[in-house]
């Protein structure tokens, strides 16, 4: 049985079962057991994986979804329970889309302003 204040990190390839390994890792401890979850459903097949992963946890988890804002989640547990994080590569990666996203959008807005300053002001 894992010790309770152990770290484990599941570090393998993709769909090669590091959830379900890690999920029998978290049940060897007393429920109850929180599995954070960071993927984001924007297509089909994430659909059906989401809905997958869902179905293979019983009772005694409580999922709590945090794509982007990891710290939060954590920091809102309970001391000494067993906690699942799946997945910190999913997590990264939603991180750098945002950031390159609002990156792109201010640029957008900033060359928008600018635009319709300039005609406003050709108008005037």
């Amino acid at each position: 049985m894992p010790d309770r204040n152990e770290l484990t990190f599941i570090i393998v390839g993709a769909r090669s079962g590091k959830s379900a390994h890690a999920e029998t890792l978290a049940t060897a401890l007393p429920a109850p057991w929180t599995y954070i979850a960071t993927a984001q459903a924007y297509d089909d097949e994430m659909r059906e994986r989401i809905a997958l992963h869902r179905s293979r946890r019983g009772e005694g988890w409580t999922t709590v979804d945090a794509p982007l804002d990891l710290a939060a989640a954590l920091e809102a547990l309970p001391d000494n329970q067993p906690v699942l994080v799946d997945c910190l590569t999913l997590w990264l990666t939603n991180l750098v889309f945002w950031l390159v996203l609002g990156a792109v959008v201010g640029v957008v807005r900033g060359r928008f302003t600018g635009t319709a300053t300039s005609l406003r002001d050709s108008f005037a």
